[in-house]
C-alpha cells in the first residue's frame, strides 16, 4: 500500500470513528435523563443560562443563573429581589397590584397563589428561545388564566395560558402557537414549554411533547409577568397555584435536562408521571390512508353513510372514515387497534382546507346498526330502550391542532352521535327516528353556549357537570348536549342524557313517534358512535381505551 492509499485509509477509519462517536453521543443524549435530585441540581442545570428559578414550597429559595437571591421572604410578599451578580442583567422582581402571597396546600405540599397580586420581573424580551417548567395546579374556576407572559401586543413575545374555547393549555410565541389538551381541575401537573429557535413545544408531565414550527420571534416587553397577562394587572391567573417555576431566556434547555427537571418537580409537588395516555403507536389497518390532494365527488345519496366506503370491523366496533362532504383538497388517515377484548383505540390525522362551516367528515368508532341495509356490529343492537338498565362508556379523546391551525381558523366538535328508531329497528337509508349528540370537546366559531336550556349531569363517583342543550329539526329531531367545561373524558353514563332528552319531549315531533316513557315495542337505540366532526382545519384526534357496556 503506498503512502497516499495508507493516508486515505487512515482518514476513512478516522471519519468512521467520528461518525460512530457522533451517533453514539446523539443516541445517548436523546435517551438519557439529566439527573435532577435537588434544588442545587436545578441551579446547576441552568448555570450557563439567564433566567430564574424559585421554589414556592420553601418560600425562601429563589435562584438565578448566577446563583441564589437573598433577602426575599415569600411569606411577607416580595417587594424587591435583586440579583447583584455579573450575569447578563440584574434581576428585579416585585409584586404588582398590591397584596401578599397567600399560601395553599395540595397533596400535603405547600405552594403560593397570587390572588390579586402579580409577580413581575425584568427578564422578558427573548426572541430566539425560552424554557418554562412550572409545577402547578389549575383549578376548575376562573376564565382563561395566564401563567406566564412577556408579550406587550399581539404578535410579539411569549405567553403561556389556558384556552377555554379549546380546552387546552396554549403556548404562543409571536404569531405561532401550540396547544396541549388539558381539563382544568385535574390536579397538580408539571408543565414544560420551550422554544429552541425552530420549534415551539409544550409538554404536560412526561407525556409526549406537542410541537409546531416556529423561528425567531418579535421581542415582547422586558417585563415578564407570572400569574397574569403581561399587559394586565390580573386576568384570572390568580387562581392558579404555583409550586415550582423555572424560566430561561433566549434558550431551550436540552431535552434530557427538561425531562429530568419535570421528574424532580413531579416528585416535589406530587404530580403524576403522565396525565393521560400518549397517542397509541399502531399500524394502519383498514380504512386505508386517503391520499392528499384528492379530488372527490360523492353522490348525494351517500351523504349519511360511510363514504367513500372505508370501514373495518375491530372486535365489536366498526371503524369508519365517514367522509361525506369533502372539499376538493383534503387528507385523512385513520388508524385503529384492539387494545384488549372489548376495547379499541383510534387515531385520526385530518386536514381539510375548506373554510365553510359545513361538516366534511365524522370519522368514528361505531357499535350497532345505523341503517337497515347495514349489518349490526354487535348482536345486542338495535336494543329496546325499555330493556336497558345501564349504558355506560369508558375512554379518553383528545384533539390537537397542527400546522397553521388555531382556534380561530379551525372548526370541529368531538364526542358522541347516537341514533334512535321508533318501533322498527334501524330505519331505512336516509331516514332517522331521532339523533342525540354529546360534545365533550369543540371549537365552533359563533357557538357561544349560554342561552340554551341547561342539563346537570351527575358524574359517576361524585360531582356534576353542566351541559347546554340545543334542539334542532334537520329532517328528524336532533338534540346536542354541549359541555360547558370541555373535557377529554368520554366515559359517560349515556342513559342520563337519553332519559333527559326524551323526558323533555325533544323527540315528540319524530315520525313515526318515539314514545316516552319507553315501551316494550319502542323506541330502539340503533347505534352509538364516538368520533370527531370536522368542518375545516388540520389536527390529530386520539380516542383511547374506548368501550361500551350495557345491561
Amino acid at each position: 500500500m503506498d503512502s497516499v492509499a495508507f493516508a486515505n485509509a487512515i482518514n476513512g477509519l478516522s471519519s468512521l470513528h467520528q461518525s460512530v462517536a457522533q451517533q453514539f453521543t446523539t443516541l445517548m443524549n436523546a435517551s438519557l435523563v439529566y439527573p435532577v435530585h435537588s434544588t442545587q441540581d436545578v441551579i446547576t442545570a441552568m448555570a450557563s443560562y439567564d433566567g430564574y428559578y424559585f421554589d414556592a414550597m420553601t418560600y425562601s429559595n429563589m435562584s438565578t443563573a448566577s446563583g441564589p437571591l437573598t433577602g426575599n421572604v415569600y411569606t411577607t410578599g416580595i417587594t424587591t429581589a435583586k440579583d447583584d451578580s455579573t450575569n447578563s442583567h440584574n434581576l428585579t422582581m416585585s409584586i404588582a397590584s398590591g397584596g401578599s402571597l397567600p399560601t395553599f396546600y395540595d397533596n400535603s405540599k405547600a405552594g403560593i397563589v397570587f390572588g390579586s397580586s402579580v409577580a413581575r420581573a425584568n427578564v422578558g424580551g427573548g426572541t430566539t428561545g425560552i424554557t418554562l417548567i412550572i409545577a402547578m395546579n389549575i383549578p376548575s374556576g376562573g376564565y382563561s388564566p395566564t401563567f406566564w407572559s412577556d408579550s406587550s401586543a399581539a404578535g410579539n413575545g411569549y405567553t403561556l395560558n389556558y384556552n377555554e374555547q379549546y380546552a387546552s393549555i396554549s403556548f404562543t410565541a409571536g404569531s405561532d402557537v401550540v396547544y396541549a389538551p388539558y381539563t382544568k381541575g385535574s390536579g397538580t401537573i408539571v408543565l414544560a414549554a420551550w422554544h429552541d429557535g425552530s420549534t415551539l413545544n409544550i409538554q404536560i408531565c412526561q407525556n409526549t411533547a406537542i410541537s409546531n414550527v416556529c423561528g425567531t420571534i418579535a421581542a415582547g416587553s422586558s417585563q415578564a409577568s407570572l400569574g397574569a397577562n403581561n399587559d394586565a394587572a390580573i386576568d384570572g391567573g390568580g387562581a392558579t397555584q404555583f409550586y415550582e417555576v423555572l424560566y430561561i431566556k433566549n434558550a431551550a434547555l436540552p431535552a434530557s435536562t427538561i425531562s429530568g427537571i419535570i421528574s424532580y418537580f413531579s416528585t416535589l409537588a406530587g404530580a403524576p408521571t403522565t396525565l393521560y395516555p400518549n397517542a397509541p403507536s399502531v399500524a394502519i389497518i383498514q380504512p386505508p390512508a386517503l391520499p392528499s390532494q384528492t379530488v372527490v365527488s360523492w353522490p348525494t345519496a351517500n351523504n349519511n353513510s360511510p363514504s367513500p366506503g372505508h370501514s373495518s370491523l375491530v372486535g365489536s366496533y366498526m371503524i369508519s372514515d365517514n367522509i361525506w362532504g369533502p372539499p376538493a383538497v383534503y387528507s385523512q388517515t385513520v388508524s385503529a387497534v384492539q387494545e384488549t377484548v372489548g376495547t379499541v383505540s383510534m387515531e385520526i390525522d385530518w386536514n381539510f382546507t375548506s373554510t365553510t362551516g359545513s361538516v366534511k367528515t365524522y370519522p368514528n368508532i361505531q357499535i350497532g346498526q345505523q341503517q337497515a341495509q347495514q349489518t349490526t356490529t354487535d348482536a345486542r343492537f338495535p336494543k329496546l330502550l325499555h330493556n336497558i338498565t345501564t349504558l355506560t362508556t369508558q375512554g379518553i379523546s383528545f384533539t390537537t391542532l397542527l400546522g397553521t391551525s388555531t382556534p380561530w381558523n379551525a372548526q370541529f366538535d368531538a364526542g358522541y352521535d347516537i341514533f334512535f328508531s321508533a318501533n322498527t329497528p334501524a330505519p331505512a337509508a336516509g331516514s332517522y327516528g331521532g339523533e342525540l349528540m354529546i360534545w365533550q370537546q369543540y371549537n365552533v366559531n359563533g357557538l357561544i353556549p349560554g342561552n340554551e336550556p341547561q342539563f346537570t349531569y351527575n358524574i359517576p363517583g361524585g360531582g356534576t357537570a353542566l351541559y347546554y342543550v340545543q334542539k334542532l329539526s334537520i329532517g328528524w329531531p336532533y338534540v346536542a348536549f354541549i359541555a360547558a367545561e370541555q373535557t377529554n373524558n368520554v366515559g359517560l353514563d349515556l342513559m342520563q342524557f337519553i332519559n333527559y332528552a326524551f323526558a323533555q319531549g325533544y323527540y315528540s315531533g319524530a315520525s313515526p313517534a318515539l314514545p316516552y316513557p319507553f315501551t316494550t315495542s319502542g323506541p330502539y337505540i340503533d347505534m352509538i358512535e364516538v368520533g370527531i366532526e370536522v368542518s375545516y382545519g388540520q389536527g390529530k384526534t386520539v380516542i383511547q381505551n374506548y368501550a361500551v357496556s350495557m345491561t
